[in-house]
């Protein structure tokens, strides 16, 4: 029905970028400052794509490549009820849809791709102080994470999302280093500098008036606008069973990755 019913849509609009991410680097913040132009649509970890994508994953009839073609129909939704056509279209994935990488590429071939990272045990202690979703066992299939039953099989949150991660950052350094339009950006390289790499690769003219904005803008919590932004403290000795994820960030792949066309500085 959703196909049936998007005939009748009009035009059929890629987005201008993909946001990827591995969660508590710095991409909600990105997203408020794209939607800071009105004429920008920034569609938000929407559930009903999440839904959607992980059809495949609940036992329905429904194989990978319909769940893809389906979010690409839910999409025309979504920009054809704004009351104009926006200019700009940007997606911000849920962390786990990096594992529909391949699907989403298929369809949106040249679409850039930005993949958010940041140093694992900055992550996993934003983590403990407020579990996301993907990190807690069970919530989301371990099969889409690519997950075996053992591996899913643990209650300890903090060695499950330093799985998650390690995971995660396998699944992005693999996408920078085959695809020219998936680029790396880290977290510490700072908001400002992310919008920059976005602009430049989906056309957007950051003139002065829209620099001042992202600068104030940026300058408060992406989760409570309300309050200037403070970098957490964070504790320097990470657990020894972060050990295999912090190498697979600082050696395996991101400090290479990162000084090349496809990378982050």
């Amino acid at each position: 029905m959703l196909r049936e019913w998007a005939a009748g849509l009009g035009l059929n609009r890629s987005p201008d970028a993909f946001i990827f991410h591995v969660s508590r680097c710095g991409s909600t913040l990105l997203c408020q400052l794209l939607a800071l132009q009105e004429s920008y649509m920034v569609l938000s970890e929407v559930p009903f794509f999440d839904e959607l994508l992980r059809q495949p994953f609940k036992n329905l009839p429904v194989d990978s490549r319909t769940a893809v073609t389906n979010f690409d129909t839910a999409l025309q939704f979504y920009i054809n009820s704004s009351p104009g056509l926006p200019q700009k279209i940007f997606i911000k994935t849920d962390s786990w849809h990096l594992y529909f990488y391949e699907q989403l590429r298929a369809i949106y071939p040249k679409v850039p791709f930005k993949l958010l990272y940041r140093d694992p045990w900055e992550v996993l202690q934003s983590q403990q102080k407020r579990h996301g979703m993907y990190p807690v066992p069970g919530i989301i299939e371990p099969s889409v994470i690519k997950f075996t039953a053992a591996q899913a099989a643990t209650y300890d949150l903090d060695k499950y999302m330093a799985l998650v991660l390690h995971s995660c950052f396998e699944k992005m350094i693999g996408m920078a280093a085959a695809d020219d339009h998936s680029q790396l950006i880290n977290y510490n390289a700072g908001a400002v500098i992310a919008m920059h790499k976005i602009a430049s690769a989906t056309g957007i003219d950051i003139d002065k008036n829209y620099e001042r904005i992202i600068l104030e803008r940026a300058g408060y919590h992406a989760k409570y606008p309300g309050e200037v932004f403070k970098e957490e403290r964070i504790d320097n000795t990470a657990p020894d069973f972060l050990n295999p994820t912090s190498f697979a960030y600082d050696n395996k792949g991101y400090k290479g990755l990162g000084q090349s066309a496809t990378g982050a500085f």
